[in-house]
């Protein structure tokens, strides 16, 4: 119930045909699994002109949304997602972090995997809850911290 909350969601663009929308590409196993932490490391490469990515192509067709947020910081900002990013702004990965035990990992890589083992999912789930958790609190009351109602 907690990835149905107001932070759980983001608004991408319909795209252009025939190029798939953000959402069509990163879902199913052509794509990243729904994963939203390997989504935001796509869309980083592409602000950074880092490299081509599963998502490129989607992105790419959105070039003109997409550039309106001029680099990826502006993205998060208007966003306000910064708590899916480290305080030097590398994307967390949600599978091998351990955030509730305050372990965070940056993802380096187009880590195309969902967590197969109880506890990588467990803590994949506990990871991406927190964070939707904050970005709620964010969105609602002006604030990440998870103290104030």
């Amino acid at each position: 119930m907690i990835s149905r909350e107001i932070g759980g969601h983001i608004v991408f663009p319909r795209g252009t045909r025939p190029a798939p929308t953000v959402n069509q590409a990163r879902g199913g196993k052509k794509g990243y699994f729904d994963r939203f932490d390997v989504t935001l490391f796509a869309i980083k490469s592409w602000f950074e002109c880092r490299r081509e990515t599963r998502l490129s192509e989607a992105i790419e067709g959105s070039k003109k949304w997409f550039n309106r947020f001029r680099d990826f910081n502006h993205f998060i900002s208007f966003f306000k997602l910064e708590m899916f990013l480290t305080p030097d702004g590398e994307v967390l990965d949600l599978v091998n972090s351990d955030l509730v035990q305050g372990k965070a990992v940056v993802l380096t890589t187009e880590q195309i995997s969902i967590p197969q083992e109880h506890d990588e999912y467990r803590r994949f789930v506990e990871n991406s809850n927190l964070l939707i958790k904050k970005r709620t609190k964010l969105l609602v009351y002006g604030t990440e911290s998870l103290s104030s109602n």
